[in-house]
């Protein structure tokens, strides 16, 4: 069998239909044809595309490598849709209004954040560009990570950024929500600093009041 992940040469989640896995190589081919390019690596890639279309476009080759790279059919696996992907974001978001936010497990909450926005996700979302659910997933993603210290937000971050690299308005909002969490997470490093110091210099001005 081989080593390479044909799914991941044409950018497709593994349960992708034959539509997108055609319409993912036409994209490709076109991009890194030989004509269009002397580059030794892109020539090597596009060998690389037109052999993992030839496999995952012909349904008997792709069950035959799909079972043996996964243990399990193709046409048997979860369907990940865009919707679905929100409901599990949803899910999450309304989970975290019952929960004591002084017990969250920050660790646990980054990890459940960003198996959401695996890259496969990132990919489904991408290909079909629904703005509504993207911007809907991306806000309710934010809603989640406001529970997060800032160290813990930086990769689900950068998966919304990517998610929304040519939407300006959505990728200023998530610029303008991280350093909101930046200037938050320095105020809560420091508050303790400053409040002894304040504290001092009202005890000075009060003694040379006396």
């Amino acid at each position: 069998m081989t080593n390479k992940d044909y799914y991941q040469i044409l950018k497709v989640h593994p349960s992708a239909s034959q539509d997108a896995i055609k319409k993912a190589y036409r994209k490709l081919a076109l991009q890194y044809h030989p004509d269009k390019t002397n580059d030794t690596l892109a020539i090597a890639y596009y060998t690389d595309i037109k052999e993992a279309y030839e496999i995952l476009s012909d349904t008997e080759k792709r069950r035959q490598y799909h079972y043996a790279k996964f243990y399990t059919n193709y046409d048997e696996a979860i369907i990940v849709t865009p919707q679905s992907i929100l409901e599990q974001v949803k899910k999450l978001q309304k989970s975290l209004y019952t929960i004591n936010q002084y017990q969250i497990d920050f660790d646990i909450l980054s990890f459940q954040i960003n198996q959401i926005l695996l890259p496969h996700n990132i990919l489904i979302l991408k290909e079909l560009n629904d703005n509504q659910i993207n911007q809907a997933i991306t806000s309710s993603t934010l809603d989640c990570l406001k529970y997060l210290p800032y160290k813990y937000i930086h990769q689900s971050i950068k998966y919304l950024m990517e998610l929304n690299y040519s939407n300006a308005p959505v990728i200023s909002e998530i610029e303008k929500f991280k350093q909101q969490k930046r200037i938050s997470g320095y105020w809560g490093k420091y508050k303790i600093a400053f409040a002894i110091a304040l504290a001092i210099l009202i005890c000075m001005m009060m003694y040379q009041l006396i």
